[in-house]
């Protein structure tokens, strides 16, 4: 599982995180969950809603002593060169209209 906390709209909990990333774990929860043999020794998923993650202590944590939180690892550069080429002309006419 992976996601994007921004700095600019959470500045306090992406610090927090960033200080405290060792101790860190994380859990998440699904829902509506819908079994292909609920005898298996493994349960294998046929359907599921996602509920949400929660990132806290990893004592606290389901997958504490398993999972790292990568809060210092830039994210991937998910943009093309049309994206880019699109955002470039897009700042363009912000700036002719006055707006940054």
């Amino acid at each position: 599982m992976s996601g994007v906390l921004h700095a600019k709209y959470y500045p306090n909990e992406v610090a927090t995180i960033r200080a405290n990333k060792d101790a860190l774990g994380m859990s998440y929860e699904i829902h509506s969950v819908s079994l292909e043999d609920e005898q298996a020794k493994v349960w294998r998923l046929k359907d599921f809603r996602f509920g949400g993650a929660s990132v806290l202590l990893k004592s606290a944590a389901a997958y504490g002593a398993k999972t790292s939180i990568a809060a210092s690892t830039p994210p991937p550069d998910t943009w093309t060169a049309a994206l880019r080429q699109l955002r470039r002309e897009a700042e363009a006419l912000c700036a002719r209209a006055g707006r940054s």
